[in-house]
């Protein structure tokens, strides 16, 4: 078997896998991108995996000589951007990425529920001042609070081939 573009020798499918990663998505079929979508997302997954590691690193380097809150602050920033990385997700007729757009969001039911907060105490006298030269006491609580959830139904169609889909999304608001 041949690959289609290039004619190189390969076992399975229609395209070798460097015709693959560089030939544009517009020219392969359903099938070949959504074999190209599967090596973004282990190749991103890995890479993901190795860019947390080194920024760990660094961060305990700087860590251990002394500098500690350089290397709290280089591990916070690396593990936001690495987790913030992602791509945009693949149409599921078509297999093209970045061709999902949003297009309504209908409200599907609401339900009254409880939402956990967290509330900082100050404990002060009964009479409402602090004792002279004493620091207040500061504390956390937890307490659930009145809310609602709002679960939505959001359609979604491909610029691309024009297949129209639907996700449901919740989100929970103070009442």
């Amino acid at each position: 078997m041949n690959c289609r573009i290039c004619n190189k020798e390969i076992d399975e499918g229609t395209v070798c896998v460097e015709c693959l990663k560089n030939t544009d998505q517009e020219l392969l079929t359903i099938e070949e991108r959504k074999k190209k979508n599967e090596i973004i997302d282990n190749k991103e997954t890995k890479t993901g995996c190795i860019s947390l590691i080194i920024v760990a690193a660094i961060g305990v380097i700087f860590f251990s000589m002394g500098m500690v809150l350089v290397g709290i602050f280089i591990i916070l920033v690396g593990v936001c951007a690495v987790l913030s990385r992602g791509s945009a997700p693949a149409c599921p007729a078509c297999q093209r990425r970045g061709t999902i757009q949003d297009i309504s969001k209908q409200l599907v039911s609401t339900r009254e529920t409880t939402k956990k907060v967290k509330k900082t105490v100050e404990r002060v006298r009964k009479d409402g001042s602090y004792n002279a030269g004493t620091i207040p006491e500061r504390y956390e609580i937890e307490d659930y609070i009145p809310a609602i959830e709002k679960t939505y139904q959001i359609t979604y169609k491909c610029n691309k081939c024009g297949y129209l889909g639907h996700r449901t999304e919740q989100e929970t608001v103070e009442k």
